[in-house]
Parts: C-alpha cells; sequence; structure tokens
C-alpha cells in the first residue's frame, strides 16, 4: 500500500490477495492436524501470493501507479532478480517431485507380477473368490498411467509457457522506444494477479475439501 498506492486496481489487487491470505491461514489454523496442512505450506503460499501481487502491481504501465516503471525504458533489476530465484526454485521441486514420482511408478511396475502371483497362491480353490482378488486388468491400469502422463505433460508445458511470461512480462513495445518496457503491460499485470488468485483458490479448495471429505484419502491424488 506504501509504494503502490493512489490507484483503484493496485489497491484492489492488493486488498484481495491480503484478506485470501487471512482466510486460508485461519482455515489452516482451525484443520486438524491430520489433515496434512500446517503453517509452513501456509507461510509459502502466502508469500508466493505476495510475490506474484509485487510483480502484477510493478508491471503497471502507468507511471502514478507505479514508482518502479520507467518509460524511458529502463528495467526493474529486482524483479528480474526475484523472477529468476523463483523460476530457479520452481525447477528444482518440479524436477525433485517428478523424479520421485517416476522411481515410485517403476517399483510399482517392477513388483506387479510378484503380486499377481501372491495373490494366486494364497487366494482358495474358489473361483469366484480368485476373480474378486485378483488386481485390476491391465487395460484399466494403463488408461490411468495415460492418464497421469497427460496431465503431468500438461501442466509441464503451462509451466514452461509460465516462467517464459514471468521473464519476459510480455512487457508493451512502442514505436521510437517512448513508453517501452519489457516488464510492464496490462497483460503482465493481469496475468500475475490472475495467477496469485488462482494460486490462493486452490489452496483453499484443497484445505475445504478435507473437510468436506474427510473421509477420503487425498494422499493418493496425484499427477
Amino acid at each position: 500500500f506504501h509504494y503502490f498506492s493512489g490507484c483503484t486496481n493496485n489497491e484492489v489487487f492488493i486488498s484481495i490477495t491480503l484478506v485470501g491470505i487471512v482466510i486460508f491461514t485461519v482455515l489452516q489454523l482451525s484443520s486438524s492436524a491430520d489433515s496434512g496442512a500446517n503453517l509452513l505450506v501456509s507461510s509459502v503460499v502466502a508469500v508466493y501470493s505476495v510475490y506474484l501481487t509485487y510483480v502484477a502491481c510493478s508491471s503497471n504501465p502507468t507511471e502514478r501507479c507505479n514508482p518502479m516503471y520507467d518509460s524511458k525504458g529502463g528495467t526493474d533489476e529486482l524483479a528480474v532478480i526475484l523472477g529468476l530465484v523463483f523460476t530457479f526454485v520452481s525447477v528444482c521441486c518440479t524436477v525433485y517431485y517428478s523424479s520421485k514420482n517416476i522411481s515410485e511408478l517403476a517399483a510399482k511396475d517392477g513388483t506387479k507380477a510378484q503380486a499377481n502371483i501372491e495373490v494366486i497362491l494364497t487366494s482358495d480353490d474358489d473361483p469366484s473368490q480368485k476373480k474378486d482378488t485378483l488386481p485390476a486388468p491391465e487395460s484399466e491400469k494403463q488408461g490411468e498411467d495415460e492418464t497421469r502422463h497427460f496431465a503431468f505433460n500438461l501442466v509441464m508445458m503451462l509451466i514452461s509457457m509460465y516462467w517464459c511470461m514471468t521473464l519476459t512480462n510480455w512487457g508493451i513495445e512502442n514505436s521510437g522506444n517512448k513508453g517501452s518496457s519489457a516488464t510492464a503491460g496490462n497483460v503482465a499485470t493481469f496475468m500475475n494477479i490472475s495467477a496469485c488468485w488462482i494460486c490462493i483458490l486452490l489452496y483453499m479448495a484443497s484445505l475445504i475439501a478435507r473437510r468436506l471429505f474427510p473421509d477420503r484419502d487425498f494422499s493418493s491424488v496425484n499427477i
């Protein structure tokens, strides 16, 4: 509010983000300990939301609303550095969890045959009971794996596009370099604030879903 006050858009962006952070923090603190949510996760989401709000406000091409905007074509080095840091951390986290999921999938495939043998050996002579205890057909499992792979590739593609936008910010370019900037523009502003609000809504939805469906195992939901 101190640096980006004076414009309705900036004040609305900051206010909505602040209210969202307060709401999901209250939801997290009022959740049970075994729900999986903790204050660290809420803090990380809050920091990321604040960063996206800062980038959105600093991308405002109106000089009176953005003290960091240079109509002569200057570059906000702080925004670029923060973007690179968040990009690097995001890449590391994505690679780590992706490799972990791939390792788990390979381990499951390696023990699939052994599990089928154990089911057959431990079942009795009743064919109907054998049919009930056998694992799901291979075609169903293959369909589930293909769905997860497609969703994973889609998410990675969207992340790559978003990272490119984060570094270039879909800036504006005018003739004669007057009012041009690689880090400012209306598209960049609304893309970043939309990403911020989507992040907050997704985290709030995950907290509310655990309350609405307490018997469901959300730990098995992955891409």
